[in-house]
Formats: C-alpha cells, sequence, structure tokens
C-alpha cells in the first residue's frame, strides 16, 4: 500500500512538473518582431550628414530629429546612438563652415574657387564656340559652292515684280491685309495671331484659307509705321507664299508658275539675275527683279517640278 501510495505521488509530481499556467492547448502566438526602421534612418542620414557638412545641416537635423524620436520610443541602439552623434558633428561641422566662410581668409578661397569655376566653363565655351564657327564656315564654304549665279541684263518693274496672280485674281505686294481679306479668309489657327495689335516692325506670319479651308497659301503682315498698330489688319503684307495645288492657278514676275520643271523655270529667268542652288534634293531659284528693285521670287522644285512660289517685299 505504501508502494502504491509513493508511486501514485510520484506520478502527481510528475504531472505537476509538467503542467503549464494558462496553456489549453492551443499555441501561443508568437511575439511580433519591431523593425528597425528609425534606427536606420537615423544611421543613414547622420553618415549623410557628416559627408556633407560642407553644403548645410540639414542632413544633421534631420538625423538628430529621428534619434531622439528613436530613443523616445524605446529603440536605444548601436545604430540610434551613431546615427545621432554623427548628425551632431555634421551640424558643427556645418556651422563651422559657414563661421569659416565669413572670415577673410574663407572668403578669398570661394573667390579662388569661383575664378577656377568660371575659368574652366569659359574654356569649354570657348571650345565649343569655335567648333560652331568652325562649322558655320564649312557649311558657308558648301552653300557657296553649290549656288550658281547668273547675272541676266534684262530687269522687271516693280509694278510686274510685285503683282501675282492667283486663280485669276491679281494681288499687288504690298497691300494691307484687309485687301487680302477681301479674296480670302484666316486659317482656324491665324485667327488669334490677328487679334493682337503689332509693334513697330513687328512682324506675324498668318495662314489662309478659303470656304473654311486652309489653301497653301500663307502671308507675312509687317507694322511699318514705326509705332504700334492696334489693328493688325492695318498691317501691310510684304510676303506670300503659294504651295503647290493641282487646283490653284498661279503666276508671278509674268510667267513662272507652279508645276514648272528646271528648265521650262530658266528659259523664262534667262535674261534675271539669279542664285541656283540644291540641297537635300531640293532646288531653289532666287530670283531678282532688279539690282535696285525690293521684290524677288523663290521657287522651290520637289521631284523635278515646282512645288512652291514665294514673293518677297524687302523695303
Amino acid at each position: 500500500m505504501n508502494e502504491m501510495n509513493h508511486y501514485n505521488g510520484m506520478n502527481n509530481a510528475h504531472e505537476g512538473a509538467y503542467t503549464v499556467s494558462g496553456y489549453d492547448g492551443v499555441m501561443p502566438t508568437p511575439i511580433k518582431k519591431q523593425g528597425r526602421g528609425l534606427e536606420t534612418a537615423t544611421l543613414v542620414f547622420g553618415i549623410l550628414a557628416l559627408l556633407i557638412c560642407c553644403c548645410n545641416g540639414f542632413f544633421g537635423l534631420i538625423g538628430f530629429v529621428l534619434g531622439i524620436v528613436a530613443i523616445i520610443k524605446g529603440k536605444r541602439s548601436g545604430m540610434t546612438i551613431t546615427g545621432l552623434v554623427f548628425s551632431i558633428l555634421g551640424i558643427l561641422g556645418a556651422i563651422v563652415v559657414v563661421l569659416f566662410s565669413m572670415t577673410e581668409y574663407g572668403q578669398e578661397l570661394q573667390d579662388a574657387f569661383w575664378e577656377g569655376f568660371e575659368e574652366g566653363y569659359e574654356t569649354s565655351l570657348g571650345k565649343s564656340i569655335d567648333f560652331g564657327e568652325k562649322w558655320l564656315d564649312e557649311a558657308d564654304e558648301y552653300v557657296a559652292k553649290s549656288v550658281e549665279t547668273h547675272k541676266g541684263s534684262n530687269s522687271i518693274s516693280d509694278k510686274v515684280a510685285g503683282q501675282i496672280v492667283i486663280d485669276g485674281e491679281n494681288i499687288q505686294i504690298p497691300c494691307k491685309l484687309s485687301t487680302i481679306l477681301e479674296l480670302y479668309e484666316l486659317g482656324e489657327y491665324s485667327k488669334d495671331n490677328a487679334k493682337d495689335e503689332l509693334d513697330s516692325a513687328e512682324s506675324r506670319t498668318l495662314f489662309l484659307a478659303k470656304n473654311g479651308e486652309e489653301c497653301g497659301i500663307c502671308i507675312n503682315v509687317k507694322n511699318y509705321t514705326g509705332k504700334k498698330m492696334s489693328d493688325i489688319k492695318d498691317g501691310k503684307v510684304g510676303m506670300i507664299s503659294i504651295e503647290n495645288n493641282p487646283e490653284k492657278d498661279v503666276e508671278v514676275f509674268g510667267g513662272l508658275t507652279l508645276g514648272m520643271t528646271a528648265s521650262q523655270v530658266e528659259e523664262v529667268i534667262v535674261d534675271l539675275t539669279y542664285n541656283k542652288s540644291e540641297m537635300s534634293g531640293f532646288v531653289f531659284y532666287n530670283i531678282y527683279a532688279n539690282d535696285n528693285s525690293p521684290y524677288s521670287v523663290s521657287l522651290m522644285l520637289s521631284d523635278g517640278v515646282v512645288s512652291n512660289i514665294t514673293l518677297y517685299y524687302t523695303n
């Protein structure tokens, strides 16, 4: 009996030894490990503050504030303390740099730095200008070689030179914009430009339309009055340009029309002064009424035929 009681007592003792208070057969919820974002941020900003304290103490202030917040939240780790120390050193370094820059020696160092910077900038800028001028010289030389000058003996009177016939309508350049608007209307995108006033010698390029559709004609309106002009419709049209259009009949200088070939053009202008040049597959003729005339015509040929005619009045 005594042995049985001893055995039961031992069992009870063992059962008591393995009993865990509060355990009801369900596994306890694991404790979530807290992140170290504040500590890491404090250290990062502290390092930045120490590295670039010569610029300002901005990073140092951020690192200092983050470090204080981390300590208040109980995250007094080595990362926090290190970041906080670096931040304080960065702030002190920035203060020293500011005070030093206010001294005479500091001012001399700053002046020397900026002089060296400006000298290096001007040197590189000078090289780029030299390169640009060289490129322009080469371009001018190329154009000069590609331009063929023809000196004619005849001239065109200003009255004929300033006249352009479009679809049977005679327009004399220069004229007021209001005269052009008796035949055409302004394109949608040019209406706003025509509402503004023109300063002295200011000009605007406007696109024309017919029956609500742009018709491939653009003009340049200029203020010749020498003072501000409140109504752009009083401005003088000194340039008119017409794009090739199968439905459009255009004639200038007594016989030049859209759609002509180069040989046909040269037959008409054989006795006039002109320049001929070629570039990027296009052929250009610049034709002058005479040496003293303000009128000239520019023809552009693409695919072997005149695709654009532009009449200029340059006074």
